[in-house]
């Protein structure tokens, strides 16, 4: 009786090979040959798949944008959800900030991801991320604005364009092992401190 493949878990298989490659030894060294040796299959088998490198970059970029970008939209809904607004806003940034390792590889996936749009190889994957991000940011800064927890006359648009700059460029210096994540993470506080109104205590 002949083996039946199950071809879906076999590209999925090698997406992850390929997004692993990448966050390792970078876009470059993600070459048909290498990821097919990482899954621990052969080129071959890879090529049944993918037509070319472009091809499958093009599917772990994807892969890489809709997994993190999953990730950002349910921080999203925990700021607007959440029972105590000032926690959910920093629960929900500690969560896209290089804290941890799984943290830390969903930054190196977004800085990939920019790093290829560069050259117009990921533009729509990156795209699509950042909205995802950019709603995080709005949604946090508009949420605190309604609450009357921003300083009188703070615009949320610009507050969240600054807060998604300070998250950024904190993963930024965490990734190139500039600042600890303890530093990025009293950073984040210390910024929070000046920009959320936090009520006085009965």
């Amino acid at each position: 009786m002949p083996r039946i493949v199950d071809h879906r878990r076999r590209r999925r298989e090698f997406v992850e090979a390929a997004r692993r490659v990448i966050l390792r030894d970078g876009i470059d060294r993600a070459t048909v040959r290498n990821v097919a040796s990482e899954a621990g299959w052969s080129a071959g088998a890879l090529r049944h798949y993918f037509l070319n490198k472009d091809d499958l970059l093009a599917a772990a970029t994807r892969f890489l944008t809709e997994a993190t970008a999953a990730s950002t939209e349910q921080s999203t809904e925990q700021v607007s959800n959440g029972p105590a607004l000032q926690d959910a806003t920093r629960a929900a940034l500690c969560s896209v900030l290089a804290l941890d390792e799984p943290r830390r590889e969903k930054a190196a996936a977004w800085l990939v991801l920019a790093g290829c749009s560069l050259v117009d190889c990921a533009s729509g994957e990156c795209e699509a991320l950042l909205d995802a991000q950019r709603r995080l940011y709005l949604t946090i800064t508009h949420e605190l604005a309604e609450a009357s927890l921003l300083p009188v006359g703070c615009d949320p648009e610009a507050e969240a364009a600054r807060l998604h700059a300070l998250v950024d460029g904190l993963n930024v210096h965490v990734l190139t092992g500039r600042v600890r994540s303890d530093a990025a993470l009293k950073i984040l506080d210390d910024h929070l401190a000046g920009m959320i109104r936090w009520p006085s205590p009965p």
